[in-house]
Order: structure tokens, then sequence, then C-alpha cells
């Protein structure tokens, strides 16, 4: 079953939080080492509520949040002996439906929605996929029907509190958005969102071309269909994708978006 992005239904609550969205871009990063302190108990109490709310986007996309403990398996790593994060308290899990395919894409827009609004909230984070060991991470919340995991992010505070707010170098503009003009304010402050997004192994496999008012973001490569799930090229580009909506939307410079193609993603955004 194949699961188009449908912009209808999401686009309302990207504008509604338009605000938050976009603050967080700029102090969000990822966190691996935990503290032992619990999270504040209103903290998780909106994420659960965001959790539930983005899970109605897509009938093939499901948010989970869940306990952790210390010496928990979840963020541990196939072949990998240490785990990717030590101490978080609390996780969330982003599923997909096992007969879907495309589903990675709205894995990628409705995840980086959810884990901004932790860092909106002060709870850190991290994008965790790959090698996860999902049967452990499955069991954990186990779901009704057939569900294959696609990331998990711890959710806690930092076990050290970080001076200001560290960011991964990233690919330069120049390597990255195509344009036969110089780039008008609103649109550098889209090119600068979609560079500023997280990506696996902090490869960026996205880039965007800008000409007659529109905007078109590109998955790098042929594109590949994951029915198992994990940290695709897609979902990379659906991350960045998220980034670029808030901006625009902020800008108020969306009038209408379409998926132009689905392998690879591209996405072209109107105004």
């Amino acid at each position: 079953m194949s699961t188009a992005l449908n912009f209808d239904a999401v686009l309302p609550i990207i504008t509604r939080d338009v605000g938050m969205l976009t603050g967080a871009m700029v102090i969000r990063h990822s966190t691996r080492k935990y503290s032992t302190s619990p999270v504040d108990h209103e903290a998780l109490t909106a994420l659960q509520a965001y959790a539930e709310e983005l899970s109605t986007v897509c009938a093939d996309v499901r948010l989970c949040m869940g306990d952790a403990t210390p010496d928990s398996k979840l963020f541990k790593l196939e072949k990998i002996r240490r785990a990717s994060c030590k101490n978080a308290s609390h996780f969330c899990v982003g599923l997909v439906r096992t007969d879907s395919v495309g589903s990675d894409a709205w894995v990628g827009l409705l995840g980086e929605m959810y884990i901004l609004k932790a860092a909106s909230l002060g709870v850190h984070t991290c994008w965790i996929g790959g090698t996860l060991r999902k049967a452990e991470v499955l069991k954990s919340i186990a779901p009704e029907g057939e569900w294959t995991v696609s990331f998990i992010t711890p959710l806690g505070n930092p076990e050290t509190p970080t001076q200001g707010f560290p960011v991964r170098k990233r690919k330069e503009l120049s390597k990255m958005v195509s344009t036969a003009r110089p780039l008008s304010d609103w649109e550098r402050r889209a090119a600068e969102a979609m560079q500023s997004a997280p990506s696996a192994l902090n490869k960026q496999p996205r880039t965007m071309s800008v000409e007659n008012g529109s905007i078109t973001l590109r998955e790098e490569g042929k594109g590949k269909e994951s029915p198992s799930g994990g940290m695709t090229k897609r979902l990379d580009t659906c991350i960045a994708l998220t980034h670029v909506l808030a901006q625009l939307a902020k800008d108020g410079k969306i009038r209408t978006v379409e998926t132009v193609s689905s392998l690879p993603l591209v996405v072209r955004i109107s105004q």
C-alpha cells in the first residue's frame, strides 16, 4: 500500500505552531548523554498530546511514547556493544505500518515536528535509526497490528548543561542550492532552514532549487523504497522539509505544496 504525502492535514498544524517550530529549529541539537533526573511532568504530558495529534495525520504512521530505565537496551545498536545513548528516562518511537510504502516520508516530517516540540519544552532528543534493535523496541510498546520501527529518540535532561546551542558543521549553501539569480531574503531563510536540519551521519542528502516563485526540495540519488523502516534519504529529506515548511509559513510564502515525485522524493512549494 503506497502512502503519498498529503499536505492538507499537516499544514494547518505547522501554521498554528510556526512560532514554536522555527524557534526550536535554532536551539535543538542532538544529545547522547542524559542525566538520571526526571523530565518535567508537564512537558511529558504536552509531548504525549502532540504525539497523539501527529499520529492522526497519516494512518500508516504512529508516534508512541514510553518509559526507559538506565540499563535499557532500547538505545543499543545491533552489532555494536555500546549504547548509542545513556540514562534517558523516556523515549518516543516512530512506527510505520508494515505493508505501507513511502511512510518513511511521513515519519521524517512528523518525527521532526515532535522533536522540535520537545526542544521547545526543554526536553533533549536524538534521532536513532538504522541498526536499531527493533525487536526490543517493539516489545517495549507492544502496538496492535503489524508495525515496523523506523526510529527512536530518547527523551531526557542532558548529563551536562550545554553552553549555547552546539550544531554540527553543515554543507555550504552553494553546494545545496541551485538558482539562476541571487536569493531574496525569504528564499535565503528557507535555504538556511534546510541547511540546519539534522540527518543520518550528517550527510544532508537533499538539494534545493529556486525559480519562478517556487522552491523545490529534492532527495539526492534515485530514491529507494525501504519497507523495513530505518533512516532513509527520503526520511532525511522530509526532516529538512519540516524546517523549510515552517520557515516559509512564518514568512507567509506557502500557497501550494505538491509532491512532484516519490522516487526520488521531490516536493515543490509555490507562493
